[in-house]
Order: C-alpha cells, then structure tokens, then sequence
C-alpha cells in the first residue's frame, strides 16, 4: 500500500480504468457475436457488469480528473442502464414463460402470458438497439494528465 500511496493519484489512477474500459470493450465485442432478440444473452449482461464496475472505478477517479472521469462515469452508467432493462426483460421473459406453462398445465388460458413475454421481446429488442446506438458514441478519455 505504501508503494502505491507515494506515487502521485494522476499517475496510478488511469491504468485500472484503462483495464476496466478494455474489459467492457472486450465484452461488447463477445455481445455483437450474439445474434439478437434471444432469449437470454449472456454476454450483454456480462457487458451491464463490467459497465457498472467501470463507472464505479470512473467515479472513484474523479478527484484526479473530474470532467473526464465524470463524462466517463456518466456514459459507463448510460450503458449500464440500458443493458439494466435488457436483463429486468430477460429475467421478465422467463418467469411468464414459466406463469403460462403453469396455467396451462392447470387448463388455464396463457394467452396473456404470451402476450406480455412478446411485449417484453419487444422491451429486449429496444434495449439493445439502444444499447448499439450509445456504444457508437462511447469514448473513453485519458485520465492522466
């Protein structure tokens, strides 16, 4: 601890953000191999995580940078939220899958079930379109100075 304490914040803070940055790159990369409106898409909800520990590590940073660490945070918790309502519609999806599998096996109607799961194919649908359209404006500034 005392290694890193003797050397200035401005010169240690940008390599562990760098290396979250990389990480939510490197998860975005995996994502775009996923094809669309599946059911579950694992490697979105990989990208949300390493979107909220990237904002987390840009808010930490902002006493040795604060406008670049605060644009970072702020569009790390931009795809973080989005990539949120992905995951609430997949988790939504399956738990009405499993509502209307149920009340049809009790000679219940599913019909609503079915249509609730195809709104929320649609929340997912929306959510990565928006995803793609922040990540094209997603940039990462230098917080070194």
């Amino acid at each position: 601890m005392a290694l890193l304490a003797s050397r200035p914040a401005h010169k240690v803070v940008p390599k562990p953000i760098r290396r979250d940055v990389k990480r939510l790159r490197n998860a975005v990369r995996e994502a775009k191999d996923h094809p669309a409106g599946t059911s579950d898409h694992p490697t979105l909800h990989q990208a949300r995580k390493d979107g909220k520990r990237l904002r987390y590590a840009a808010e930490a940073a902002t006493p040795v940078n604060r406008e670049r660490a605060t644009r970072l945070a702020d569009a790390a918790h931009g795809i973080q939220k989005i990539l949120g309502d992905h995951q609430d519609s997949v988790v939504t999806r399956d738990l009405l899958r499993r509502l209307g599998a149920q009340a049809f096996l009790q000679g219940e109607n599913g019909f609503s079930y079915g249509r609730l799961h195809a709104r929320e194919e649609y929340t997912a649908l929306d959510a990565e379109a928006r995803f793609h359209r922040e990540w094209k404006n997603f940039h990462s500034p230098s917080l070194g100075k």
